[in-house]
């Protein structure tokens, strides 16, 4: 189970390295803003970080500038939606998609493709009515061949209000690297306000000098409206992928690596054992005529049976294992039949080993010293 898993995390984490999360992760700066927590209401929120983001844009370096409220893989937020004219059984669910609150700017800044409909404007505030934009992966779930524009969706958390969906964009990794595809939907911030989002910029060059100037403007604004995180999307992402995936395969492949050695371990003591106990029929049936190949033979067969049980009680619980954490884990993947190549090798490669050696020692054994042999 152990080696299975580890296999896994590999191949999860190796794929979120090799394909990436679908936004950009270089040259850019992120500082988390939380005017809410200086008593500032919601609509003062809005109007603080439109400030902030026209600031921002005005530094010098300074490419492109947004607001986010979920920054993907650290942030989360949900919401449950259902489409217009959907009607649920009774005691039927819907389980919850990521949701996310930006600005006008987010899809251009982080490199997230368009690919129907629009982005945001500046016009999309609390007049305007309510809407949304989803990601492909949404949008195929809800309305497979069918185009999304100008449907409605329902919103629980707001009372079951309606919003109008205007843009479909490329699906993200939201929640964790290496994630299945995640339904998502993103609101405008000026029509839901937040009391604390993330300001995030790009730059035509190094992103770590602008940290600092992206904290003084908020200073500027108000020296009591609480930032922290501060820093640039190289190190956050680093932190999240490459250290956070490096830090499980190491733990779950060492982990692994363990009981393969104590498993080596044991099977050999316990080949030898039986070896020790049965020298005197070994001796008999070589002084009849048994062949060192035969002798070999007999021994790894039997030292090899333990391992085959244990190879299919270890694959069915790694199944068992993979669909449970599956069904607990909404972002979690199914454990691949290409998982259990190279693991099966292995084990049967570390079986063989761990019981050629007694075997041999058994089938070289000197009938006339094994007849003696109590």
């Amino acid at each position: 189970m152990l080696l299975t898993l580890a296999v896994f995390a590999v191949q999860v984490f190796g794929r979120e390295v090799e394909t990436g999360p679908g936004f950009r992760t270089t040259g850019m700066a992120k500082v988390t803003i939380a005017p809410g927590q200086s008593g500032y209401s919601e609509r003062e929120s809005a109007r603080f970080f439109v400030r902030a983001l026209e600031d921002a844009k005005a530094l010098a370096g300074v490419v492109s500038a947004t607001v986010t409220s979920a920054m993907p893989m650290f942030s989360f937020q949900f919401e449950t939606v259902l489409p217009e004219g959907q009607r649920l059984a009774r005691g039927e669910t819907v389980p919850p998609v990521w949701a996310n609150c930006v600005d006008e700017g987010f899809f251009k800044t982080m490199e997230v493709g368009v690919l129907a409909g629009r982005v945001f404007e500046a016009t999309d505030d609390a007049d305007a009515p309510a809407v949304a934009i989803v990601n492909d992966t949404l949008a195929r779930h809800h309305w497979p061949g069918d185009n999304p524009i100008g449907k409605r969706l329902q919103i629980a958390e707001w009372n079951g209000a309606m919003v109008e969906i205007v843009g479909v964009v490329k699906t993200t990794t939201l929640g964790f690297p290496g994630e299945l595809p995640q339904q998502g939907i993103y609101f405008p911030f000026r029509q839901r306000p937040q009391g604390q989002m993330v300001l995030l910029v790009t730059t035509a060059g190094d992103s770590a000098p602008i940290v600092k100037p992206l904290r003084e403007i908020v200073r500027h604004l108000d020296a009591d409206v609480p930032i922290f995180d501060s820093q640039t999307m190289e190190v956050f992402y680093g932190g999240r992928v490459q250290s956070f995936g490096g830090t499980m395969i190491r733990l779950i492949g060492s982990m692994g690596l363990m009981g393969m050695v104590l498993t080596m371990i044991g099977l050999y003591g316990l080949v030898s054992y039986t070896v020790n106990r049965r020298t005197r029929e070994i001796g008999i049936r070589i002084a009849i005529g048994a062949t060192y190949a035969r002798i070999l033979a007999m021994v790894l067969r039997q030292g090899m049976a333990p391992a085959w049980a244990g190879l299919a009680a270890g694959l069915m619980l790694s199944v068992m294992t993979s669909r449970w954490l599956a069904r607990i884990v909404p972002f979690g993947h199914h454990v691949e039949a290409g998982t259990y190549y190279p693991v099966i090798p292995l084990l049967i490669a570390v079986t063989l080993v761990a019981a050629f050696l007694p075997a041999r020692r058994a089938a070289r054994v000197n009938p006339t010293a094994a007849l003696r042999c109590e």
